[in-house]
């Protein structure tokens, strides 16, 4: 088994969305660097030359909005020359009103069900950590994947 381990942030901009209908939220290829010193976190991240990912996703809310489940894809390259498609395990929550932004924060566990192209056979997890603006409907999510793919033979 190999392992590949991935971060990218998607972002949606504002604007009509119907789930997989609508426009795919897109992410450029992501440096991210994070140091600890004296107790004290910085970030900084930046993009990267290259092919796009892309993000295509269907969910299903409760009763009162605060809890949903999720399915999709995230295609990668152009035309989607490699995919993965995943399911949410559990429910994926909002955490709390929004804020002065209006964004609200949100996180959703993922497990990979299947994937195509180079990422055939693929499994594994994947984590969102996303803030959606749900009266204008932008997204910036954040995901963190770890793909289990078969040895190459």
């Amino acid at each position: 088994m190999r392992r590949l381990t991935y971060a990218l942030q998607f972002h949606r901009p504002p604007g009509e969305y119907e789930a997989c209908k609508g426009p795919p939220a897109t992410a450029a290829g992501l440096e991210l660097k994070t140091a600890i010193a004296g107790g004290m976190l910085t970030s900084r991240q930046s993009t990267l030359p290259g092919e796009q990912a892309s993000l295509a996703l269907l969910y299903a809310l409760n009763a009162d909005g605060s809890l949903f489940f999720e399915w999709g894809t995230v295609s990668f390259g152009a035309g989607g020359a490699s995919s993965l498609k995943f399911a949410s395990v559990g429910a994926g929550a909002l955490l709390g009103a929004p804020a002065s932004d209006g964004f609200s924060h949100g996180v959703v566990a993922y497990s990979i069900g299947s994937g195509t192209g180079a990422l055939a056979g693929a499994g594994g997890a994947i984590t969102s950590n996303f803030l959606v603006n749900l009266e204008t409907n932008e997204l910036f999510d954040t995901h963190l994947g770890v793909i289990e793919l078969p040895e190459e033979t």
